[in-house]
């Protein structure tokens, strides 16, 4: 339904506005590579997510 297209959508745009604030404590406390390398193992992570949550739709017709 559209509800849900512009949920999923919203959802996907706020990730950014949502990590903002933690911005200031990853750069304080770890510097700039704890925004990089936490970026690049949250990706790697999340990609595992929408590959299970792919196979568990296909099985369905």
């Amino acid at each position: 339904t559209l509800f849900k297209t512009l949920a999923i959508s919203f959802s996907t745009m706020t990730l950014f506005t949502g990590i903002t604030p933690l911005y200031g404590s990853s750069l304080l406390y770890a510097g700039p590579a704890s925004l990089v390398w936490g970026w690049v193992v949250v990706t790697f992570f999340t990609w595992f997510v929408g590959v299970a949550m792919s196979e568990i739709c296909s099985s369905f017709p």
